[in-house]
């Protein structure tokens, strides 16, 4: 993304299994101090994350309003039916430390809608995150932009060499864009 020319920030928060509170407050604490130190920022702040970094950009997209676009690749958008199926190996679990019923307050389905531009993209064949999970926090939300891709796992949204990739950098100037719809 930095060469292609965006400014890129990558954060890093504490990542301590069955301490989310301490992953959340870095991530927020982070993107509400960070822009107004950023050089060329431009006030344009667009959250991009992939798997548990989705959930991550989902969860702020619903709790800070000067985010001005979300893109969220293969996400685990509903902890909720990613307990259900078992992803990663019982991760919603250890990442809350308890079973996500518990912890609604950290589950995007369950969190306000966004308010800013949100889309979504998944691959068809994402066998770590199957469709079903962020298609339904889609239906949840049908203001958000929902985009399935075919020949498209898990990884290849994140990889630059793959046909995904023309894709997510195009959804990126269009959430950059001034509101009016994402295709």
């Amino acid at each position: 993304l930095s060469a292609a020319g965006w400014n890129v920030l990558t954060l890093e928060y504490r990542r301590i299994p069955g301490e989310p509170d301490l992953m959340v407050q870095d991530i927020e604490q982070a993107l509400t101090e960070l822009p107004s130190i950023i050089p060329h920022h431009q006030q344009q702040l667009i959250l991009v994350g992939h798997s548990a970094g989705g959930h991550l950009a989902l969860w702020a997209a619903s709790r800070l309003s000067h985010i001005h676009g979300v893109l969220a690749l293969a996400p685990a958008a509903n902890l909720r039916l990613a307990s259900k199926l078992d992803l990663g190996d019982n991760a919603v679990r250890r990442f809350l430390g308890t079973e996500a019923e518990q912890r609604g307050d950290l589950d995007p389905i369950l969190l306000p809608k966004p308010t800013m531009k949100v889309c979504v993209l998944q691959g068809l064949e994402d066998a770590i995150v199957p469709p079903s999970v962020p298609s339904s926090y889609c239906d949840c939300f049908p203001e958000v932009a929902y985009r399935e891709l075919s020949d498209c796992g898990h990884f290849a949204l994140i990889d630059p060499l793959s046909n995904a990739w023309k894709i997510v950098e195009q959804t990126l100037l269009e959430l950059s864009q001034p509101i009016s719809g994402i295709t």
